[in-house]
């Protein structure tokens, strides 16, 4: 699932860390509080992306900038809102 969301490339796609065990799945236009409780955490979550076929709005960020995002919106240790980053990146 991290390969697949990150384009095979195993990156944070905000500060493009590379280390795996720091690797999160992260729901692109925030909501993600809101359809974990609807779906689950953790493993559930990921048996729902597999389940619905890998869906569009979801991306790999690190557990430093997916924490940082998750409280601001935006990943205020880079100062770069992580959409635009990921547009830039391709991923």
């Amino acid at each position: 699932i991290i390969s697949y969301y990150s384009a095979n490339k195993l990156i944070c796609a905000c500060c493009g860390c590379s280390d795996y065990d720091f690797l999160t799945i992260d729901h692109i236009n925030n909501g993600g509080a809101r359809h974990k409780r609807a779906v689950g955490r953790g493993t559930a979550l990921l048996r729902w992306l597999i389940k619905n076929g890998f869906p569009i709005g979801f991306h790999v960020l690190c557990f430093n900038c997916n924490c940082v995002k998750g409280i601001y919106g935006f990943c205020r240790v880079h100062k770069k809102e992580v959409s635009q980053v990921v547009r830039n990146r391709g991923i």
